[in-house]
């Protein structure tokens, strides 16, 4: 609002001293909501308008004839003064355009001030203020100002989850909670999860410092009312501890005992099922939450509940993947149960044959102690033998728990180095282990790369099978990079068709007359995904293939 110059000159010309008076009539007519001040040329009051009376908290009667410097200090914002005005505003530190004014006890009122200087002449007989109070105005501004930040800090999170991989969530959702927290003005926010049980339970939680965190674990089934809430889908909105209902008596206990102002339960569905909570509290006072406020905090809800539902889809899979593999290492040990049944049967023909020798020993008229001893020796390895085939199948056969440990690849490899030696006989193939001493360990699962390995061994195998005898080997070696650590196993099979290395890894695609497709299927499964690996096929130039694992070393 700004009261033209030429208005308040035109109306001194016209009519004298009393121009002021004249001007000040009209303006405070047309300008009913601004505050209109009267100034003589001392700058003392001479109109003091109703509305003045409303911005100051001053009287009309207490303001006029004094000065105005007594009643309101004027403060002016960066820039707000403009040359024009400084000549002849400065000496009674008036200011046209932004300020804060400083009325009685301190108040300070964010203001916009168009001032005009009366005159007669060259002589200046006077001063018109009209004061605009910006208060509404910069709170408008103020929530336009958070309202767009936080859209922006939204826009931050989805664009960081959109693009997050699933072993990486939770560290996000921690991070983002204490934004939000921030951004909030508030203390403490905790999310849960909806557990497989059907139960909520807090997985990540926040908290400023001198205030206790929401504890980790199953949600609170004691708060009958918010727990209904929450199942049936509503926002749980309390702004204060009275917007509790009557028979919410649990949680105005828990909120009282607490400490807790004011809070805030968003609960988030996926498809029309339940996925996860988001709770804001605060502590230091009560406080509102607006309608754009709960949409916004919806929508973050909505990008933590999506980027768990993506994590927890991805562990489904990954479980059914070790279940698949489990079967395929089940079927695996069913084909080769006539080669381990062969295996089982020397050592436990020899164990029987031992003990019959001690037996006749020891019912001669006089026993050889000697030979008796050497030939329980000989027991006791064949038992031993036997012992060690069976505790190795069963290691390949127990469920994989999908833990990390730290693999010995060469050690893993001896363990089936028996099975493989054991079925590569039946074939008439030489079995060679290249394995690199001191080979650094793999972080993954001992039993899965087992299977892997075994799997492309008898792979190997299964292509030599009608190939002519003298010439069939098979090669596993083990090498080491810099940052990873590489397996190969080498066939001297028939030259491989490009359509074979093009499919070989598609699920139920296979060359065997009853085999499933399968195997390298779940392989690659292990080795990408369960190990963030690498592994293809390479043609060799004599025939047959050499299929290339590589596995990180961290």
């Amino acid at each position: 609002m700004r009261l033209e110059h030429e208005f308040g000159e035109r109306l001194a010309r016209d009519t004298g001293l009393r121009a002021d008076e004249l001007a000040l009539d009209h303006v405070a007519d047309d300008r009913a909501t601004d505050a209109v001040v009267g100034l003589d040329a001392r700058a003392q009051v001479t109109f003091w308008s109703s509305a003045a009376e409303k911005v100051y908290g001053i009287a009309a009667t207490d303001a006029l004839g004094r000065p105005f410097a007594d009643l309101v200090s004027c403060h002016p914002d960066p820039g707000g003064l403009t040359q024009k005005h400084r000549h002849f505003l400065g000496s009674i530190n008036l200011v046209n355009g932004p300020a804060t004014h400083v009325a009685r006890r301190g108040r300070r009122i964010p203001v916009w001030v168009s001032v005009v200087a009366l005159r007669q002449g060259q002589r200046v007989t006077g001063y018109v203020l009209v004061v605009r109070d910006d208060t509404e105005h910069l709170l408008l501004t103020v929530k336009i100002r958070e309202r767009l930040e936080f859209e922006m800090l939204l826009s931050e999170m989805s664009a960081r989850f959109s693009g997050l991989a699933e072993d990486e969530v939770d560290g996000e959702i921690n991070l983002w909670l204490s934004r939000l927290v921030e951004m909030l003005g508030v203390e403490r926010s905790s999310f849960a999860e909806l557990q497989p049980g059907g139960r909520l339970a807090v997985t990540h939680a926040y908290a400023v410092s001198g205030v206790n965190a929401y504890p980790q674990g199953p949600v609170n089934q004691t708060l009958p009312w918010i727990t209904s809430q929450l199942a049936a889908g509503r926002n749980v909105v309390l702004s204060r501890l009275e917007d509790l209902p009557e028979h919410a008596v649990e949680e105005r206990r828990v909120m009282t005992e607490s400490g807790l102002k004011a809070a805030i339960a968003i609960p988030v569905s996926i498809g029309g099922s339940l996925v996860c909570v988001l709770t804001f509290g605060a502590f230091g006072q009560a406080r509102t939450w607006p309608g754009d406020v709960i949409s916004r905090l919806h929508v973050a809800g909505e990008v933590f509940a999506n980027a768990v539902a993506r994590r927890q889809a991805k562990q489904r899979l990954v479980q059914k993947q070790q279940e698949l593999a489990h079967v395929a290492r089940v079927a695996a040990m069913g084909e080769l149960a006539s080669v381990i049944a062969h295996e089982l049967d020397q050592p436990l023909t020899a164990v029987v044959s031992n003990a019959q020798a001690v037996r006749n020993l020891l019912q001669s008229g006089e026993p050889d102690l000697a030979s008796a001893d050497d030939a329980l020796s000989d027991v006791i390895d064949s038992a031993m033998r036997v012992s060690e085939i069976v505790q190795r199948e069963r290691r390949l056969l127990r469920k994989s728990q999908g833990g990390v440990e730290q693999v010995d690849l060469n050690d893993a490899l001896r363990e089936v180095e028996l099975f493989v030696r054991a079925e590569a006989r039946q074939f008439g193939v030489r079995v060679t282990l290249d394995l690199l001493p001191g080979l650094p360990p793999v972080p993954g699962s001992r039993v899965q790369l087992q299977q892997v390995a075994l799997n492309l061994a008898r792979n190997g195998l299964q292509a030599m099978k009608d190939q002519p005898a003298g010439g069939k080997e098979l090669i596993v070696r083990t090498e080491s990079g810099t940052e990873e650590v590489n397996l190969s196993v080498t066939d001297s099979g028939p030259p491989a068709e490009e359509s074979l290395l093009e499919r070989m890894f598609e699920p139920f695609y296979t060359t065997k007359v009853d085999g499933l497709g399968m195997g390298l299927s779940i392989s690659k499964t292990i080795i990408v995904d369960g190990h963030r690996g690498r592994i293809r096929p390479a043609r060799n130039p004599g025939g047959g293939l050499t299929m290339h694992v590589a596995l990180p070393r961290k």
